[in-house]
């Protein structure tokens, strides 16, 4: 299931996200419909989660269940797309 990572991606919650990573949440971990926490970012629309997301290391490759790329989730949000595509082609 979900963790409090996943959560506080889905939230928006920066402060959040990068204390739970510096107490060693996991970054890669599938929660519900195999999403990661960079899936639920991307959605969200959270620039400085997705950000610190990446600059952890997080893999901007991986799909959901649905098969769907963390990019393809922020197709509302064009400033996240442009970012996580630029690491996608990196």
């Amino acid at each position: 299931g979900d963790t409090a990572l996943h959560l506080a991606c889905l939230l928006g919650e920066v402060d959040i996200v990068k204390a739970l990573l510096s107490y060693g949440a996991e970054l890669e971990r599938r929660g519900a419909s195999a999403n990661r926490p960079i899936h639920l970012a991307c959605s969200g629309g959270f620039e400085d989660v997705v950000t610190t997301l990446i600059l952890r290391g997080c893999c901007v490759n991986a799909t959901n269940a649905n098969g769907a790329l963390p990019s393809a989730l922020s197709q509302n949000f064009k400033h996240i797309k442009a970012i996580v595509r630029g690491v996608e082609q990196d």
